[in-house]
């Protein structure tokens, strides 16, 4: 029996070394039918299995063989390593702690051993083992770069950039440092740091696809958009990073203001991998900036799963109202800005006569306004939290697009007033009679983008001046010192109100709004505010990263407030184009 089970363990190594892969597996599974544990048939099998790429199926006959030989650590770290290569990391992290009961200094075995336990979700053991690797051999690249990742896991950004730094140093083609620390400076808000070392990485390595990709996401801004698309272009043509260079590149259209073309690539994206929900709900807002509604809700849906950006700061208790009618009380929470919820809360009307009582939860400051204008509804602040049996189910204030403006069709044609001022005495009025109060705004305080919705004050400033009209500040975080300045310049000063605080106090902001006649603004509260008191509106626009989906216009009119004029830059910081259309305009609403 012996000698027929070696001839055929010598048989399919001969077919090996043809690369005759089928005939030497039939021939080495049927010796080990004869004999299973015979350990050169075992060797073989996982020799062939490893030539031809099947980790898995290496598995089983590799575990015989350590089954066999406990004391073979070799074998041992062999099998662990395969393992966790497998994802088998549970089996894998109990293989490598034996092998480190024998041989405590084996750090092939505490790298490994670190490597699972940051996949099993134990950071502070990884980090101790990563430290322990860097101590003993401190001038092995992989250690430190493997311990940068470990700290950028629990958020230890500085220390991580520490590491990831050492290692860069110690190798320059090192591609996880450079990703790691990339990532780190974002994570930090240094974005400058963040370019400069993919700057720095493309020069070491400028044909590794995941640093072209860095490189090219940090250049978006500074190259033309058909050179940014040719260059992840490149990265796509590597399988593993396709789908996310196709994403990248609808992102970067969608920046740009292409959604017609950004649709196409988030398209592609989903097709290579189904499960990118971000690419899924980004082509959700360029759907919605096109007005195509009846496909942009579904994608929409998915924002809470998409980005950290948008997630919810409410989690409700209850589960989602399906749409009916119902004995109970629903709770609709708002989320994301000011903007938004005013924007959603034009939807609110349709709770009327229910025959389930409505709870809104939303933004503090927006209660009391919000409670004057739709009496019938009960309105809560999102901050205080919600007792979870004050309500039986819940929806999203922001799907309520999903109820009641499925179809372009469905939005109203004319202006609709909603919100209910305070009446209050009009100190912006007490200035010469008979003149149009306009009211001003030029900036957006959205930490990420503001910078691309916001304009200089005087260039909308000198737009009006030439017109017989009186100025008021609804600029929140606009300083006197800073209106005093402008007002050194022109001899129509603007007003200020100073019984205002136009941050905090949405009552006030609302109330001195709607005592003016015409509203000139960038994207901001103050326009949804104005927009929801049905006031007349210039909108001035950006075109892509800092234009919001909301501001969806057809022939100039802005699809959500029809009394809303959009005056959109004709390509992406181009005020200039602006304010040519806002001085036309001016000339039109003041004759």
């Amino acid at each position: 029996m012996a000698s027929k089970v070696d001839a055929l363990a010598q048989q399919a190594h001969k077919y090996m070394q043809m690369e005759d892969w089928l005939k030497a597996e039939k021939t080495l599974q049927k010796a080990l039918e004869l004999r299973p544990s015979h350990s050169i048939s075992l060797g073989l099998l996982v020799q062939l299995y490893l030539d031809t790429g099947q980790q898995r199926q290496a598995v089983k006959p590799l575990t015989k063989l350590y089954d066999a030989r406990r004391d073979d650590m070799q074998l041992a770290q062999t099998l662990a390593s395969l393992l966790l290569e497998t994802q088998d990391v549970l089996q894998s992290h109990k293989i490598y702690s034996r092998i480190l009961q024998v041989q405590p200094d084996n750090m092939a075995a505490l790298r490994g051993q670190a490597i699972c336990s940051s996949n099993l979700g134990e950071p502070d053991k990884a980090i101790g083992a990563f430290e322990k690797l860097t101590q003993v051999q401190a001038n092995v690249a992989d250690h430190w770069s493997n311990l940068g990742t470990a700290l950028m896991g629990v958020e230890r950004y500085d220390q991580a950039i520490e590491a990831l730094e050492v290692s860069c140093g110690l190798d320059k083609h090192n591609v996880v440092a450079w990703l790691g620390l990339f990532n780190a400076y974002q994570a930090l808000g240094k974005f400058d740091l963040a370019k400069s070392c993919a700057q720095k990485a493309i020069e070491y390595l400028p044909d590794e696809p995941e640093i072209l990709m860095m490189h090219t996401w940090f250049e978006r801004y500074s190259w033309p958009l058909d050179k940014v698309l040719a260059s992840f272009a490149k990265v796509a043509k590597h399988p593993a990073l396709r789908s996310s260079a196709f994403e990248s590149s609808g992102l970067v259209s969608k920046e740009q203001g292409e959604h017609d073309l950004a649709i196409q690539y988030f398209d592609r994206a989903l097709k290579e991998n189904p499960a990118l929900h971000n690419a899924a709900y980004e082509r959700g807002l360029s759907l919605l900036a096109m007005a195509r509604f009846e496909c942009a809700w579904r994608d929409y849906l998915l924002r809470e799963t998409a980005t950290a950006r948008d997630a919810r700061i409410f989690k409700p208790a209850k589960p989602r109202w399906d749409g009916k009618e119902f004995d109970g009380t629903l709770l609709v929470f708002g989320e994301m800005g000011i903007g938004e919820q005013i924007l959603f809360s034009s939807l609110l009307p349709n709770f009327a006569g229910k025959s389930f009582k409505t709870i809104v939860a939303i933004q503090g400051k927006l209660v009391s306004l919000l409670q004057r204008s739709f009496p019938e509804l009960t309105f809560v602040a999102l901050e205080a939290g919600l007792d979870a049996h004050a309500y039986d189910f819940s929806y999203p204030l922001l799907d309520l697009g999903v109820l009641y403006r499925p179809t372009r069709q469905s939005f109203p044609v004319a202006a609709n007033r909603y919100l209910v001022a305070q009446q209050r005495p009009s100190p912006q009025k007490d200035g010469p009679t008979g003149k149009p109060l306009v009211g001003v705004s030029w900036r957006s305080v959205n930490p990420i983008f503001g910078v691309d919705k916001s304009m200089a004050p005087q260039a909308i400033i000198d737009a009006l001046g030439s017109h017989s009209c009186q100025l008021a500040n609804l600029q929140y975080g606009c300083t006197k010192e800073q209106i005093d300045t402008l007002n050194q310049r022109y001899q129509t000063p603007i007003l200020i109100d100073k019984g205002v605080d136009l941050f905090h106090d949405i009552e006030g902001l609302t109330c001195l709004i709607d005592q003016c006649d015409l509203i000139v603004t960038t994207s901001n509260s103050n326009a949804h505010i104005a927009a929801a008191l049905g006031k007349s509106v210039i909108l001035l626009a950006s075109k892509g990263a800092g234009h919001p989906w909301y501001w969806a216009h057809e022939n100039g009119r802005s699809i959500w407030y029809p009394s809303v004029l959009v005056l959109q830059q004709e390509k992406p910081g181009d005020w200039d184009s602006v304010l040519v259309k806002l001085r036309s305009h001016l000339e039109n609403y003041f004759d």
